[in-house]
């Protein structure tokens, strides 16, 4: 089976390769990469940046615009918005227990500054979030993003807040997996998804730095750059597409020198893991197999070059053409205990700007105090799901729900007996409309739907009669019984139900397209 794929194992051999030395090897790309390899050992930390993101605005018109440069066509948003954040804190990352951070992030849109801000700790495996910064946040949502009016936004908030009473701290758990991993990836410590020591992490960074000019001699990117404010890394399309080329020529003239090297270096890893360890069984394993698959390495070499040949120059200059305008340009320096940094990121496609960011930022080698919180009644997201739900839907309720579906008995198109799927709904509301999926039966043409979830939409009350087995929507002291079938102990009953609630229920269809409006009136 492993002899098989000697070949495949070969190619991502060399794409992983290709990926580590995205910066080459020359003077400038080495410094850049150590200096990114100091900053992200650092153990206890002092950080703060500030950043600013432009994006198309979702919620501006919209228009079919075509491209001057490629000639192409597609719907581009007609304003940019522009979100800008501030962050401020301290840090410990280490190989043992989970990451530590602390910060407070203040943030604007569209150059209006927020008077909150929000505070967050990281330990202990959890996230926790005051429940008043939450809140405050979410009225900024409302009104910024969602662009509510101003007092459906205050109704919004007004109704959270009822339902956050009493809690204290916004809780989320096992947000540290992804992070904790992060310093063990940087150094090469991915590798059989092993979570490593900082010493360890440490050592194995060492030795591929020193692996990398060996392998790599000669082959600089072009895209670093040494100057008075640090080392820059600056990626544009022109460059990536020179640096692609030169990097394959690079491969097939230096192939044997680097195959060499290559299983050098997995040796020295394999070394740095205890006798026993099962990780150090599978690299070990891993340089057998590709000590016998040297020629299939070569030969990957050779089909990646045919590959990137045989892209016809039009393919390049369009590639070119479309991102003309794009770059990425990242500065780093050091002086004393503090890394600083700077990023311009732009991404124009077909002439127009699709997103910007620009920021700053340093981060301090020093010693932290943990806080610690003492939270009495926290809420997680489970909760803080229910809790949305039910702000949305007591201030700003349905006013009408828009479910389509297609089959056509004789054009045989879709199913009319699809039980249990998941359909796309339209939610329209007092203010604004949402899009939603909800869990439906199709039986004989006839949709069945879940009468708590479609009910609660409306800001109907729902309840449960459990000597009839069927729910009830209450209503000025009186119950309005909703009959209909359960499956997977949730009540599904007819659209048409809902007319006992004087909504008006329409059904429309045609050339196999079936649609339900069901109005509140």
């Amino acid at each position: 089976m492993i002899r098989k794929m000697k070949k495949p194992i070969a190619i991502l051999v060399i794409l992983l390769l290709s990926m580590t030395a995205l910066v080459g090897c020359g003077v400038a790309d080495v410094a850049y990469m150590a200096l990114l390899m100091e900053r992200s050992n650092i153990e206890s930390f002092r950080f703060q940046g500030e950043f600013t993101l432009e994006v198309p605005d979702p919620n501006a018109p919209s228009s079919f615009r075509r491209s001057p440069l490629t000639g192409l066509s597609t719907w581009r948003s007609d304003e940019m918005m522009t979100i800008s954040m501030g962050i401020s804190g301290t840090g410990i990352q280490t190989g043992e227990g989970s990451p530590y951070f602390d910060f407070t992030i203040t943030y604007g849109i569209n150059n209006r500054r927020m008077p909150h801000s929000i505070q967050i700790l990281m330990a202990d495996d959890k996230l926790y979030i005051p429940v008043r910064d939450f809140i405050n946040f979410m009225s900024v949502y409302y009104q910024y993003i969602e662009q509510y009016s101003a007092t459906m936004a205050s109704n919004l908030r007004t109704a959270l807040a009822q339902e956050l009473a009493g809690h204290d701290y916004v809780i989320i758990n096992g947000v540290t997996d992804a992070p904790a991993e992060l310093p063990a990836m940087m150094s090469g410590g991915f590798m059989m998804g092993t979570a490593l020591g900082v010493d360890q992490s440490n050592e194995i960074t060492q030795l591929i730095m020193d692996a990398l000019p060996r392998m790599f001699s000669g082959l600089s990117s072009g895209m670093t750059s040494v100057g008075p404010n640090g080392v820059t890394l600056e990626i544009t399309p022109e460059r990536t597409m020179a640096f692609a080329e030169h990097l394959i020529e690079f491969l097939q003239s230096n192939r044997r020198a680097i195959f060499r090297e290559m299983l050098n270096l997995m040796g020295e890893i394999e070394e740095t893991f205890r006798d026993g360890d099962m990780t150090k069984e599978l690299i070990r394993i891993t340089r057998f197999e590709m000590e016998d698959a040297e020629q299939d390495f070569y030969d990957a070499i050779d089909y990646m070059a045919e590959v990137f040949a045989e892209i016809r120059d039009f393919d390049r200059d369009l590639f070119l053409l479309t991102l003309r305008g794009s770059r990425f340009k990242h500065t780093i320096s050091r002086s004393g205990n503090t890394y600083s940094e700077t990023i311009e990121a732009v991404l124009r496609y077909q002439g127009e700007t699709q997103f910007s960011l620009q920021g700053q930022s340093t981060m301090t080698r020093t010693s932290v105090d943990k806080r610690t919180v003492s939270a009495e009644n926290p809420i997680d997201m489970a909760g803080i799901d229910v809790a949305m739900n039910n702000a949305y839907n007591s201030a700003n309720p349905a006013t009408a729900l828009e479910i389509t579906w297609w089959y056509d008995d004789h054009l045989w198109w879709g199913n009319p007996d699809d039980v249990t799927t998941f359909r796309s709904g339209t939610l329209r509301r007092a203010e604004g409309r949402s899009w939603v999926s909800i869990e439906t039966i199709l039986e004989g043409g006839t949709l069945y739907l879940p009468v708590r979830q479609v009910a609660e939409w409306f800001d109907e009350e729902v309840g449960w009669d459990n000597t009839a087995r069927k729910a009830y929507i209450a209503r000025d002291g009186e119950r309005i019984q909703m009959d209909g079938r359960i499956e997977y102990r949730t009540m599904f009953v007819r659209a048409r139900e809902f007319e006992k609630l004087g909504y008006t229920v329409e059904h429309e269809g045609s050339y196999g397209r079936h649609t339900v409006i069901i109005t509140k009136n």
